[in-house]
């Protein structure tokens, strides 16, 4: 398992990852004091500055914060539809 949060460069530490590496990751959302743990995702694709990830395992408020947020950007996302993926960039 990644700790993509550690003091090295974000580039650095991602060209380390293959899909189906296990990782875990704190996302901020704009306009929020607070982040959203990522207990376990799993890499699907590396590209340079982008990765997708699959959310295995999110804490039930953090999930239902994920989902307002990805409702909110997307009008035509439907509210009750679980995020389940996540497209990175750094």
């Amino acid at each position: 398992m990644y700790d993509l949060s550690t003091p090295l460069q974000p580039t650095a530490a991602v060209d380390t990852l293959q899909p189906g590496d296990l990782i875990k990751l704190h996302l901020w959302i704009p306009d929020e004091d607070s982040h959203i743990s990522v207990n376990l995702a799993e890499v699907q694709w590396v590209k340079p500055n982008c990765i997708k990830v699959d959310l295995l395992t999110v804490d039930p408020p953090d999930r239902t914060r994920l989902n307002q947020f990805t409702a909110s950007q997307n009008t035509l996302s439907r509210a009750d539809n679980a995020t389940s993926q996540v497209l990175i960039w750094f």
